[in-house]
């Protein structure tokens, strides 16, 4: 009864729900065979995307299997609360046009990665706990997908730009909310990549709290070692990197596509939203599904560049 009450929360609601929930990593993380890796969470997790680190480790340390990277984090997104555009991935039609007619997306594995915005915020000294039973509503939810998700401790706070902020009090805060993570994944038996500890004292932010170029990189190779693989790319696979960044535009254009309310939002029926061409029919939707033949054949590039399918 409480699961029929409890709203399914946005970052959930673009999953495809198998009929059996994908099992649980039997001892600890491991890549077995072809499968989909997702990665929720907020604004440093957006941003990993854009540099491609975490993907390329993944990839070329496992060469033998073909891996789907689908990054669905979402800049603010927090334990709390994901907002999105109205009608996203809705299973609802709406009055004012199209329901969004994108296939949900399949996840074998999750990585989630929070905690350090919501360590910020203000108030009677409560949010800890207030946030471990957020999170554990969305581990209890995204159960029902897959067993198999990774938690990611958000990366330490920094004052590289020297503004005098108070980054000692605001450390020993976030560590409650680190502890608070590892506590969830040990009480689940789920694997953790603890950012927290290993990126202390390393310069990895811009701001003091999003990761930089380079902060992105140290996260990807503590990621890496800590879940069992090697950390270190070869010389030649800075242009798998770069095929993967390529990739990842392309996936933020399908995922994220500018203009919502023309697409599938409220505007669906201004004159602007149709072909110019064919007068009735909607341009933009068209243009949004063809991003996935474009994402196919990046993936397939991806495939051929990873060492020993290299068929050129």
């Amino acid at each position: 009864l409480e699961a029929l009450n409890t709203p399914i929360h946005a970052l959930l609601r673009p999953l495809a729900r198998p009929a059996r929930p994908v099992p649980a990593f039997p001892e600890g993380f491991k890549v077995t065979g072809d499968q989909a890796i997702v990665v929720l969470g907020g604004t440093n997790a957006v941003e990993s995307s854009r540099h491609g680190w975490i993907e390329t480790l993944l990839a070329s340390g496992h060469p033998e299997h073909q891996l789907h990277f689908r990054n669905m984090a979402w800049p603010a997104d927090t334990v709390y609360l994901q907002q999105r555009p109205r009608n996203f991935f809705s299973t609802t039609k709406p009055g004012y046009g199209e329901i969004d007619r994108r296939p949900s997306i399949t996840a074998e594995t999750v990585f989630l990665w929070f905690g350090k915005m919501e360590s910020l915020e203000t108030g009677s000294g409560e949010n800890p706990a207030a946030f471990r039973a957020a999170y554990e509503t969305i581990l209890k939810q995204l159960s029902d997908y897959t067993g198999r998700m990774v938690l990611v401790t958000p990366s330490p706070f920094e004052d590289p730009l020297e503004l005098g902020l108070d980054v000692k009090a605001r450390n020993t805060n976030l560590a409650k909310y680190v502890s608070i993570i590892r506590e969830l994944a040990d009480e689940r038996g789920l694997p953790v990549i603890d950012l927290f500890t290993e990126l202390t004292g390393k310069p990895v932010t811009g701001d003091g709290q999003m990761l930089s170029a380079e902060g992105h990189r140290l996260a990807a190779q503590a990621m890496a070692r800590q879940l069992g693989f090697s950390p270190q790319l070869s010389a030649g696979n800075e242009a798998l990197r770069e095929a993967i960044v390529a990739k990842n535009t392309i996936w933020r254009q399908y995922w994220l596509p500018t203009n919502w309310a023309f697409l599938y939002g409220n505007r669906q029926t201004q004159p602007s939203s149709k072909s110019h061409v064919r007068g009735e029919a909607r341009w933009f939707p068209e243009e949004v599904r063809s991003s996935l033949s474009g994402l196919e054949k990046m993936e397939e590039t991806i495939w051929k560049k990873l060492p020993g399918n290299d068929t050129d």
